[in-house]
């Protein structure tokens, strides 16, 4: 059993190499999990309306969630950035406050 996180990454690099290497392509490798994705907006859409029409707002329900993901991980990289800040001061503070208790001792 792999013991430390370089060997794990390296067997979990080889992994994958070789699953793509046994794929046609890399698109072929991930056909289904598309297909599936996308038959479950068109599976969300009005069954009265024409097929033409439920998958053309079945593609509009994917671009939704799509942005919506993309803005989540907008507010997480922006939360994570401000988190650096708030640390980056604090430490600045414990610094300064580490200094005045040495000039004053």
């Amino acid at each position: 059993m792999a013991s430390d996180a370089r060997e794990r990454r390296a067997i979990a690099r080889l992994g994958g190499l070789a699953r793509l290497n046994s794929a046609p392509s890399r698109s072929a490798m991930t056909e289904v999990a598309r297909r599936t994705r996308l038959q479950r907006f068109y599976d969300s859409t009005d069954p009265s309306l024409p097929p033409e029409q439920r998958q053309q707002k079945a593609d509009d329900l994917l671009r939704e969630e799509m942005a919506r993901l993309n803005e989540k991980k907008r507010q997480k990289a922006k939360a994570r950035k401000r988190a650096v800040q708030l640390r980056d001061a604090a430490e600045i503070l414990l610094e300064q406050a580490d200094q005045l208790a040495a000039d004053a001792g």
